[in-house]
């Protein structure tokens, strides 16, 4: 039998090699037979599609008002965009607050996972405070809880108005404290209470006498009412 020059090696076959094609010139074949030989080059299309992309990001600053027509952003947010330092403020305080005081049994439930549960005289608070949806006003909700030794504690919180205190107001709350509550109450007790008054830019609160509260209702509905008290955050 005659030997066979060629010898099977048991290397693996060697593979084709493709053809790759440029991809501008594929680009330019696929566009040969989709478009007509009259229809636009492809420097006409990029610049179209430029032209989209810029009116698609300038579209929300130019129309976000009017996007936004009776939702709770639409009174902050001006027709002709955001800029500045308004674009970091979701809500400012520009007219006078609506204040009410909570105290009390209160008529609201709330749900906590399974169970249902009578709101507290500040968790009623909390909730008023903010925006109105329709009127788009704001609201501060202040609550007046009953404490031994004929003390109430009163307080409010700030941080769904987007505003803080200014340092004149924190001044006046504190130095009114002092001058009405601290002077009528003994030693031990201006420590106790003294430990459980809290006055800052965002929130405050602070036992008073059950005798003067009416006077505490007046004073803070005086000065929670007042745009000049809040600044912006």
């Amino acid at each position: 039998m005659r030997n066979d020059p060629i010898r099977h090696s048991k290397s693996k076959p060697r593979r084709r090699r493709r053809l790759t094609v440029p991809i501008e010139a594929n680009w330019n074949a696929r566009r040969s037979r989709s478009i007509p030989p009259s229809g636009p080059s492809v420097p006409c299309i990029s610049i179209l599609l430029e032209v989209r992309r810029q009116k698609a990001w300038q579209r929300p600053l130019a129309e976000c008002a009017i996007d936004l027509q009776g939702t709770r952003r639409a009174a902050a947010i001006p027709r002709g965009g955001i800029r500045g330092k308004a674009a970091m403020t979701a809500c400012s305080v520009v007219a006078a607050p609506h204040v009410q005081f909570f105290s009390g049994r209160q008529e609201t439930f709330l749900q906590s996972g399974d169970t249902w549960h009578r709101a507290t005289p500040e968790d009623s608070a909390k909730i008023h405070t903010g925006l109105d949806r329709e009127s788009h006003e704001p609201n501060v909700g202040v609550y007046i809880v009953q404490r031994p030794n004929d003390l109430v504690r009163v307080g409010f919180d700030l941080w769904k108005i987007d505003a803080n205190l200014r340092p004149s107001v924190l001044e006046r709350l504190e130095s009114r404290w002092r001058e009405r509550e601290a002077v009528n109450l003994s030693k031990s007790m201006v420590r106790r209470v003294g430990r459980r008054v809290h006055i800052s830019k965002s929130f405050a609160r602070f036992e008073v006498s059950v005798h003067r509260l009416e006077e505490w209702k007046a004073e803070l509905e005086s000065i929670l009412s007042d745009p000049n008290t809040y600044e912006s955050i």
